[in-house]
């Protein structure tokens, strides 16, 4: 049944969660490389962003397959922490906001 559901988005030109995924990585890196390349580098940047793509940068941050961190009740307005040291690493989560139920 997803797999139906996924072919459907696709063939209606609709992004499916794991094209999510690659576009917000590559927005990441993109991000990350003109930041790192300023001088001084800023120690602390900040990515406001929706649900979904919030999603996406955990589920790299953990290496975890994205299907985990849909299942799971974040807030609205939450915030995270994740570390990167080069445009290329996916990151270390640091802290995840979690609905407390």
């Amino acid at each position: 049944r997803v797999e139906g559901a996924r072919r459907s988005v696709e063939e209606t030109g609709g992004e499916t969660l794991n094209g999510l995924r690659a576009r917000v990585a590559e927005a990441r890196r993109a991000i990350l490389a003109e930041w790192m390349a300023l001088e001084p580098a800023p120690k602390i940047g900040v990515i406001v962003c929706h649900n979904w793509v919030i999603r996406a940068q955990l589920a790299d941050a953990t290496q975890a397959p994205y299907q985990e961190w849909v299942a799971r009740s974040m807030p609205y307005a939450g915030i995270s922490a994740v570390e990167y040291n080069a445009p290329e690493d996916p990151g270390t989560l640091l802290y995840a906001a979690e609905r407390p139920y």
